[in-house]
């Protein structure tokens, strides 16, 4: 993610990792307020695509946006399965 803050000298950037859980689900929040991405020429390299794989395997949900220039969020949900 540090590719696509693309600070400047004046500029301030902040990222949040956020974990958080239900009784049924556990989930991470990646925030960052950079540039954003574009998802006409966003590149999927192994590290969002294994992510994305991790979790169906998992029957979790991944998403990526928003996409504009307000910054990006990555979140993942995993089912937690207590038998």
């Amino acid at each position: 993610m540090m590719e696509h803050l693309q600070a400047g000298p004046a500029d301030v950037y902040k990222r949040q990792i956020i974990l958080s859980s239900t009784p049924k689900s556990l989930q991470i929040e990646i925030r960052d307020n950079g540039i954003g991405l574009d998802d006409a020429t966003i590149t999927k390299g192994n590290g969002l695509n294994n992510m994305k794989q991790r979790a169906e395997k998992l029957k979790g949900k991944f998403k990526i946006g928003p996409f504009d220039s307000k910054g990006t969020i990555i979140y993942c949900e995993i089912p937690i399965n207590i038998t």
